[in-house]
């Protein structure tokens, strides 16, 4: 029964993941998930330190504790050393009084589970059950809510961050704490009991899934808190069944509780759907719930959608209801009839100036504006790819009763999906819009954005017709960084496809918010020239871009700061990065123009993403910080990129107590640093590297997915079960160092191959049915996973032999290094991308194998 609550346990944890994840990211934004992800990695590690510094108390009370009675009649010894032995006895000597035994002077028998540990593991899984029922209540009370938006601008944010972070933290350690004491007490069946974990939290992944479907995401858990008192029960010793039974069932009423009347989930106030509900007589037409992100339909009298209206709109601005998932926006829905013809006025309509498209391909535009767009310009077909089922189904049935039925044909996809499949060419292609009004204060520095790398763009290219055109709008920000790289993007893709004069395929117009760039297959034509020109005239917009412009018209209407825009979008055209041939990073020489702003010396980032770096939105330098605190002050710095921030916030609240948790029970446990140095090394290149090699596959893995959500599911499950598995089968292999230097170097072998191998299997599998990705991603994880389930348990049946006291410690250690494993791998792949993140994987494991030793310790 014991496996089973280890089971059940290790389930909830797993499930509490990722419903934090998910409410998280409602409630403020997504960059929280890597938090939960250190938080819960941060109650392992505690858990296993804590035990190692009580190991006594916790399994064996104090009665294990050696007591002198005879202690005046034994020859004295300074304190922490064994007095010899009288006679034949083979009881331990006694201690001079006052004097604390060492991990050296008592070894108890830890592979014989005492009802003392049984007792802990029951007490300990009750907590875990009854702290995940009280989390989120707990953390939406006004003493702990944050907002992302003022944690480096108002007192007490950090504060209540921190707390929130502890009030998290408290399920993980107690559930963390139970599977250590689980280990530490039965080290013998460590296979069978770590299997029984892994596999449990294979579990976990699948169950919060389904649980997101029909279950709230405050209310999943409360629910989940029925597992660890369930275990609770089957854990406590038989003659104190009774009383964890009737302890359990209050503690369920009080899941359950929760679960029918979940707490209310307060979103940021800088949302974009607690700022239209601020507006006069908004109200909610639509809600839904869904793993992919909770849908809003808000309408209302004062709620606009026009972006970059041109300055000659003659009439009022109608208004339009607006969609929102997650609280951030999402699409529009157009107004009915001839309101629609606003849209002729945005910057969004210059691709309709060169022609009447016959088919159009819509990208990720649920809402219909596009869509309305493309037929007022006479499109007969016009395609709409949109990720999202809740929007579709609004979409196909008339959004809520609002008259805007979507006049498109409708595709359920993702749009990267869309394009691998190859489905036909078109003769516009349209993509969602980048950026926000205002600028997005660098919120998606750390989301991976695959529809705007060069992979998607050599797609997008390769879907448009023999006289097709592609069309893009950037939201204007200052210092300018959306629409350069945008454009950045658009001449590395006319680049790979072999155009040796970019500037020749591109169009661009500007409005005083919005900047829209069209491309064409073929070169423009002088009569298309002109009706660019023709169209920019008409509705007073300026020409950022066209062959032949002169500067005059570039500023005509909508006067600028300064040139920065300007001197960037001609840099970049003029630059070595519009030369044409295959993608090669080096061939991005450094431009040799003396122009204030050359596109090299930016202190934004500024060259073209790509699959392994999908960070888009990732603009700041870590050169340029200085420059721009100097130039802007230090209070409106964080703003440039609160996503790098949060990071780094991240890694502040993790590490120190991380560090700490790892070196103070050392210290109490006596041992001699060099004897510690190659367990420390081994376990903390276990964790270390697992952490690594897991949040670099996940992120990867969203391209194939679709979704961070289903991509952390798949991951982690598969991951975990083939771990399982191989923990399962370790207890038939020797603990031996020459069997752990094999596996080792299994290990180590896969990682040099995988950053080649994971394009290729996202790149293949991509365009394939939903049935067939998920097997692709169990046969091409299950066995490496096999191989990563097997050094844990048998380096800690190695310490075991070595000395019992160390278990728990390494166990702290291996959970400590996977809370840094997890920031570390989010910033190394923002910075330097996903094959980098591989490689640190790689290392760490190296590491691990040169710790083993053919000698104790290890």
């Amino acid at each position: 029964m014991i496996a089973a609550a280890a089971a059940l346990v290790s389930c909830a944890l797993i499930a509490f993941q990722v419903a934090l994840m998910q409410a998280l990211s409602i409630a403020q934004w997504y960059h929280f998930a890597g938090l939960v992800i250190s938080v819960a990695l941060l109650g392992f590690g505690a858990a296993g330190s804590i035990l190692a510094a009580f190991r006594q108390s916790l399994l064996q009370g104090r009665a294990a504790w050696p007591k002198p009675p005879l202690a005046s009649a034994q020859p004295r010894a300074k304190p922490g050393r064994r007095v010899p032995r009288s006679g034949t006895s083979r009881a331990p000597a006694p201690l001079e009084r006052g004097a604390r035994p060492t991990a050296y002077d008592v070894k108890p028998m830890v592979d014989q589970p005492t009802a003392r540990a049984d007792l802990v593991i029951a007490i300990t899984l009750l907590l875990c059950g009854i702290s995940m029922a009280l989390g989120l209540p707990l953390a939406q009370t006004a003493a702990a809510r944050f907002d992302l938006y003022l944690l480096f601008v108002e007192r007490g944010q950090a504060a209540r961050l921190a707390l929130t972070c502890a009030i998290f933290f408290a399920p993980f350690f107690f559930g963390a704490l139970a599977l250590a004491v689980i280990f530490t007490s039965r080290i013998g069946q460590i296979g069978r009991l770590y299997g029984a974990n892994l596999l449990g939290s294979a579990l976990g992944g699948v169950a919060a899934l389904a649980g997101l479907h029909g279950l709230a995401p405050t209310a999943l858990p409360a629910a989940l808190g029925l597992l660890p008192l369930a275990g609770s029960v089957l854990a406590a010793p038989a003659d104190r069944r009774r009383f964890f039974g009737v302890a359990a069932m209050a503690g369920a009423i009080l899941c359950l509780f929760f679960v029918a009347r979940p707490p209310p989930l307060a979103t940021s106030a800088y949302k974009g759907l607690s700022r239209a509900l601020n507006l006069p007589d908004a109200k909610v037409m639509f809600e839904r719930r869904h793993p992919l992100g909770h849908v809003h339909l808000v309408a209302g009298p004062a709620l606009r959608y026009a972006p970059g209206l041109s300055l000659a709109w003659p009439e009022e601005v109608p208004n339009s209801a607006l969609l929102f998932l997650n609280g951030d926006g999402h699409a529009a829905v157009p107004p009915p009839g001839e309101a629609g013809r606003i849209y002729d006025f945005t910057t969004a309509a210059l691709p309709f100036t060169l022609g009447r498209p016959g088919s159009v391909l819509i990208l990720r535009a649920g809402g219909g504006a596009e869509a309305a767009l493309a037929r007022r310009h006479g499109a007969e077909r016009v395609l709409v790819v949109e990720p999202h089922p809740v929007v579709a189904d609004l979409a196909r049935t008339g959004y809520a009763g609002l008259d805007a039925p979507l006049d498109a044909d409708l595709v359920v996809e993702d749009p990267r999906a869309f394009l691998e499949r190859g489905r036909g060419t078109y003769d516009l292609v349209l993509l969602p819009s980048v950026g926000e009004f205002g600028g997005a204060a660098g919120l998606h520095a750390a989301q991976e954005q695959y529809l705007l790398t060069r992979e998607a763009f050599a797609r997008i290219w390769g879907a448009l017709a023999e006289n097709g055109a592609l069309s893009v709008t950037a939201w204007l920000d200052y210092p300018p960084r959306h629409a350069p790289r945008l454009l950045a993007l658009l001449v590395a893709m006319l680049a790979d496809a072999g155009v040796a004069d970019p500037a020749a395929h591109i169009a661009a117009a500007r409005s005083w918010s919005t900047l829209t760039f069209t491309v064409t297959r073929q070169a423009l034509t002088a009569q298309e020239i002109e009706a660019v020109r023709a169209f920019c005239r008409e509705r007073q917009f300026d020409l950022a871009l066209l062959p032949g412009a002169t500067p005059e018209e570039r500023t005509r209407y909508h006067q600028m700061q300064d040139e920065t825009l300007t001197t960037l979008l001609e840099n970049l055209l003029s630059s070595s990065m519009g030369r044409a041939g295959p993608p090669d990073p080096p061939r991005q020489r450094r431009v040799k123009d003396a122009a204030p702003y050359l596109v090299d010396r930016y202190d934004f980032h500024l060259e073209a993403p790509t699959d392994d770096r999908p960070f888009f939105s990732q603009f700041l330098r870590g050169r340029s910080l200085g420059a721009l605190r100097a130039l802007y002050g230090g209070g409106v710095l964080p703003f440039f990129e609160l996503g790098s921030l949060v990071l780094a916030l991240t890694f502040v609240l993790v590490a120190v107590p991380g560090a700490a948790l790892i070196l103070l029970p050392l210290l109490k446990l006596g041992a001699p640093g060099f004897r510690a140095a190659r367990p420390l090394l081994y376990f903390a290149g276990l964790g270390l590297g697992f952490m690594l090699l897991e949040i670099a596959l996940i992120q990867r893995f969203i391209l194939l997915w679709g979704h961070p959500l289903y991509a952390a599911a798949a991951v982690i499950s598969t991951l975990l079960a083939g771990m399982g598995l191989g923990s399962l089968f370790s207890s038939r292999l020797s603990e031996h160092a020459a069997t752990r230097r094999i596996v080792l170097a299994l290990v180590f072998g896969f990682l040099l191959v995988l950053p080649w191998l994971a394009p290729a299997l996202t790149r293949t599998a991509l365009a394939w049915p939903f049935l067939a990705r998920a097997g692709t991603t169990a046969l091409f994880l299950l066995p490496p996973a096999f191989l990563l389930g097997l050094p844990l348990p048998l380096g800690l049946r190695a310490i075991q032999k070595m000395n019992p006291a160390w278990v728990p410690w390494a166990w702290g250690v291996n959970g400590c290094f996977s809370v840094a494993g997890a920031v570390l791998a989010a910033w190394l792949a923002v910075v330097s991308g996903f094959s980098t993140v591989l490689a640190a994987a790689a290392i760490s494991y190296a590491v691990a194998l040169l710790a083993v030793s053919n000698r104790p310790p290890l």
